[in-house]
């Protein structure tokens, strides 16, 4: 059993200095007995009865680069927080608020993003092949060279988001909602875009297209 407080990763109560990095939203409150079951010298973690919140605030302010792989922080308000460049590789994010979060160059392949609230969220250069993002809401992300091949886009919405020069490759992008996205340059190669919305999406220079990359007008339901 490893005490997080007697590490200096967590603090009582009565400091009032915050734990974590959040990025723009003002300090969170501390933990008075926050313990770590088990996190080995690989940096890998296995959860147990803890607060989970609070677990990540104090791995994201312990140093850079957390790694969170296989974490479950499934339903949680992780909004405005610092993860830039944290590996969170097969974590469950399914139903997670990431509002605002920084997760610049973030390895979040495999990861469960299911409905998942990502608008706003700093994602340039992120990694997140094979991930699940179904359903999920990615409005006005900043996702420049993100790496999403194979990724589940399904029913997803990407509207009006900074997408320049993304990875699409063989992405499952059917029922996409991504009207006003900027995605130029983004490589769409075998992506599966059936029934997805560009309109008004700017897509010069972008491989392989929907409707030949017009940049307005786009139709409603592309089929291939």
């Amino acid at each position: 059993m490893i005490d997080l407080i007697a590490l200096g990763l967590a603090h009582p109560r009565h400091d009032p200095r915050p734990i974590g990095k959040p990025s723009s939203d003002p300090p969170h409150s501390s933990i008075a007995h926050l313990i770590l079951p088990a996190y080995t010298a690989s940096g890998d973690l296995h959860m147990a009865e803890l607060e989970r919140r609070d677990l990540v605030l104090a791995l994201i302010g312990a140093g850079p680069q957390p790694r969170l792989s296989g974490i479950d922080l499934s339903g949680l308000d992780l909004s405005h927080l610092d993860f830039h460049g944290a590996s969170l590789h097969g974590a469950d994010l399914s139903n997670c608020n990431l509002h605002r979060a920084d997760l610049e160059g973030c390895d979040l392949s495999r990861a469960n993003l299911t409905e998942a609230d990502l608008s706003h969220a700093r994602l340039r250069k992120a990694h997140l092949q094979y991930a699940i993002l179904f359903q999920a809401k990615l409005d006005l992300a900043d996702i420049h060279a993100a790496d999403l091949s194979h990724t589940m886009l399904k029913g997803a919405s990407m509207r009006e988001a900074s997408a320049a020069e993304v990875f699409l490759k063989e992405a499952d992008l059917r029922g996409l909602h991504a009207e006003k996205a900027d995605l130029r340059g983004a490589n769409f190669g075998g992506a599966n875009y059936e029934g997805a919305c560009f309109d008004g999406a700017f897509l010069t220079g972008a491989i392989n297209p929907p409707g030949g990359g017009v940049n307005s007008g786009m139709q409603r339901a592309v089929r291939h």
